[in-house]
């Protein structure tokens, strides 16, 4: 059911319960509500949308160096090897 209340009280604090698209995002690193316009990152603020593309290309960019490093492959070999040895050994 809609409620017609614009304020709530929840854990001794009071949230705006109307329009909350209006509402600037508290949490310096990038944290928001749901429909906020912006997230802020230290004292700036980036629409929404840039900062979900930057975070999609800096995801992709850090998956791409493990990938081209061999990262994954080298750490799964690290472990065959070290139980191999471990089999060895007992």
């Amino acid at each position: 059911p809609y409620e017609n209340e614009k304020t709530v009280q929840y854990k001794g604090r009071i949230y705006r319960n109307d329009k909350p698209v209006f509402v600037l995002p508290e949490h310096k690193w990038g944290r928001a509500h749901f429909y906020a316009p912006y997230k802020r990152v230290g004292q700036l603020y980036v629409p929404t949308f840039w900062f979900n593309v930057g975070v999609i290309w800096l995801f992709s960019l850090v998956l791409w160096v493990l990938l081209y490093y061999k990262v994954f492959s080298n750490t799964i070999r690290f472990f065959e090897n070290r139980r191999k040895r471990l089999i060895m050994e007992s």
